[in-house]
This record gives structure tokens, sequence and C-alpha cells, in this order.
């Protein structure tokens, strides 16, 4: 009975741990999914304007990190230094 038991755990422990290495190899293929605009890194500066007593966002902005983006929109492929903000 106890040798029964004993060897449902170790199944089990072996499925987990094939469970764990499918999902780290999913995390890993993460990185296509990510949103490699610069407004998503959050090394990105948004810049804005005054009118009147309200700041309004433009379609402008820099990189904290070092790579200057003015005069791109802030979109497509960004550089090595690209980290997701987190929310």
């Amino acid at each position: 009975m106890l040798y029964q038991k004993v060897n449902e755990m170790e199944q089990e422990n072996i499925w987990l741990k094939k469970r764990v290495q499918q999902l780290e190899e999913m995390l890993r293929e993460e990185p296509s999914q990510k949103p490699y605009h610069c407004r998503e890194c959050r090394h990105f500066i948004q810049h804005y304007i005054r009118m009147g007593y309200d700041y309004h966002m433009v379609y402008d902005g820099h990189c904290g990190a070092g790579r200057r983006t003015r005069k791109t929109v802030a979109e497509g492929k960004t550089c090595r230094y690209f980290e997701p903000v987190r929310r």
C-alpha cells in the first residue's frame, strides 16, 4: 500500500516537472509577443506641451537609457535597452 502511494507520487512529480518545463518554454517564447513600442518601455519619457492651464501629450519623447527617439512617433522595433513597463 505504501509502495503504491510512493509510486503515484513519483509519477505525479514526473508529470509536474514536464509541465513546469513546458511553461518555462512558453515564457521564453513570449518576447515575440511583447510590445516593442518605445512608449511601452520603462525608459521612455513622454513629452507634453502646455496649453493654457492643461498639459497635452505630444507624439514625441526621449529615452532615459540614452537612445534618442525624437521624430519617430515612438513606434516599431526598439533598442536593446527595452524593458516593458510594469503595470
